[in-house]
């Protein structure tokens, strides 16, 4: 999990030889939770896994004030691209947030690109709760297969970009 982080880039890229620099198998996959912010992750592998998931907990406060009284968004800025996801139990890639007694707690800006999601339980691509952001040239092949009974039709789909998300710019994916 990565936790409390600002300008934090995961990135595999240097690897030669290798697209996927980062490789990960089995486990929960790479959770991005509370007050994190400006992140990239690129040039992963994950097989076997929960994906990748950058959502923030329910409740928290979405601007932070640091000395002088200024304040500035904490959940903004995920750059996600470029990843092989493979045989995830949950959703492939998961963006944005959720909701906690009806309040949305948003994220703002984010880029999601290039990266392929083979053989997801829910959702390949999940958007959600985002002001503005793209989604572009990303590969779903097969999603929702969980025989999971508690798994709803919502949560069956290849790209799932709900009404909560605004600004969004989709296109070139399949």
């Amino acid at each position: 999990d990565i936790n409390n982080a600002y300008h934090v880039r995961f990135v595999g890229n240097n690897a030669p030889n290798e697209k996927y620099g980062i490789q990960l198998i089995g486990g929960n996959g790479i959770k991005v939770n509370s007050f994190t912010s400006d992140i990239e992750m690129a040039y992963i592998k994950l097989i076997d896994i929960d994906g990748i998931a950058v959502k923030y907990i329910n409740g928290q406060d979405l601007l932070s004030t640091i000395p002088g009284g200024s304040t500035y968004q904490k959940h903004k800025n995920a750059k996600i691209h470029d990843n092989l996801v493979i045989n995830a139990a949950s959703e492939g890639l998961y963006i944005g947030n959720n909701f906690k007694n009806g309040d949305e707690i948003r994220m703002i800006g984010a880029e999601v690109y290039n990266n392929c999601v083979l053989n997801s339980g829910w959702n390949g691509i999940d958007i959600k709760a985002i002001d503005g952001g793209i989604v572009f040239n990303n590969l779903i092949d097969v999603a929702g297969i969980t025989p999971d009974s508690t798994v709803v039709d919502s949560q069956r789909h290849a790209f799932d970009i709900v009404q909560s998300a605004n600004h969004i710019e989709a296109y070139g994916n399949v």
